[in-house]
């Protein structure tokens, strides 16, 4: 096959799995490079909406899992697209939207995974869901269709973490 045939079939390729859904990362050094967290129970995060981004975690005693949007549309006027893709190492008992609107969506994709896509502004777009208590928890994060691990905020080990070095981000609660 000739140079410009092969490039042209892998941008058909390319374009067929776009549009069917799929997210390629190719040679992304962020993408499949897991980072194991602690996240400390019980700790809430706070933050003023609309000038900062983020995707902030949280997690209850007992299992109760809170995934949380931010973006810092008041200083740059723009929106923030997030793609987030979470794996239960456990089943999933129950799925609940906090603030969405619009497109938002949260779909789930099979007994212990699910997908949360939200375009945030100046105010928070969120999912909650329940799994094994003490189970672990991997996240996936784009932003703006770009592996964003680096918007990640979460209560572990004693502090406030912001950002992380590779996804996804395997989150083990420090108490069931």
């Amino acid at each position: 096959m000739s140079p410009r045939k092969a490039l042209i079939a892998a941008l058909l390729a390319a374009t067929a799995a776009a549009s069917s859904g799929c997210i390629l990362v190719d040679n992304d050094p962020y993408y499949d490079n897991p980072v194991y967290a602690t996240i400390d129970a019980d700790h809430i995060l706070h933050t003023e909406l609309g000038y900062g981004a983020g995707l902030f975690v949280e997690y209850v005693s007992g299992g109760l899992w809170r995934l949380w949007t931010s973006c810092d549309t008041l200083n740059t006027g723009t929106l923030c697209d997030y793609d987030v893709e979470v794996v239960s190492h456990e089943p999933i008992d129950t799925i609940e939207s906090l603030d969405l609107e619009g497109y938002d969506h949260i779909d789930s994709v099979s007994s212990s995974s699910l997908r949360f896509a939200a375009v945030t502004g100046s105010h928070t777009d969120g999912v909650e869901f329940t799994t094994t208590a003490g189970a672990l928890v991997e996240i996936r994060l784009l932003l703006d269709g770009a592996p964003a691990p680096e918007y990640f905020v979460w209560y572990g080990n004693g502090y406030v973490h912001d950002g992380a070095l590779g996804l996804p981000v395997v989150f083990q609660p420090d108490q069931p």
